[in-house]
């Protein structure tokens, strides 16, 4: 099999049916490349090498399976799956940053965080008992913290007069 045909099924079955123009787009090629590639009409087919590199590089695709037909259509890696992830929940940059932040903490810490927003949780449910711990108080006080900040800053507002008005 040539690995035209590959892109051609990745593209049309993997990317729901992307159009050529699409694809190419993403690649930094027309349309026009990726129909030739398609469909074997290349003079040179081994100077392509650095664009399947970057196929297998922007979609997580396994070169032997792309090249030669051998193995599973994807690489399997953390990232590929944060990715999927991301996009399924529709997470904004921040929203990844945070995730893949908690993600990369240790499992201390990462303990530490699960009972803050346990505690957070547990502000509009019934407890957890699984934060009966030292981690669980600290989490509370820094919710406390918040809440008492926040009521401040609402009773400063009010204290302080308006000087527009004065």
């Amino acid at each position: 099999m040539y690995f035209g045909d590959n892109i051609r099924y990745f593209r049309t079955h993997e990317l729901n049916n992307m159009s050529r123009k699409d694809f190419g787009e993403s690649l930094g090629v027309s349309a026009d490349v990726i129909n030739n590639i398609e469909r074997n009409r290349l003079a040179h087919p081994e100077k392509k090498e650095p664009l399947l590199r970057l196929i297998c590089e922007t979609y997580h695709v396994n070169y032997d399976w792309l090249t030669k037909n051998e193995g599973k259509i994807y690489t399997k890696t953390k990232q590929l799956f944060f990715e999927k992830v991301c996009r399924a929940y529709g997470l904004d940059f921040y929203s990844q940053k945070i995730l893949g932040c908690y993600l990369n903490l240790p499992s201390e810490q990462r303990d530490i965080v699960d009972c803050f927003f346990k505690s957070i949780s547990d502000a509009f449910s019934e407890p957890s008992p699984n934060c009966g711990n030292e981690n669980s108080e600290i989490a509370i006080d820094i919710a406390d913290v918040h809440q008492e900040t926040d009521v401040e800053m609402i009773l400063e507002r009010e204290m302080i007069p308006d000087e527009s008005q004065e």
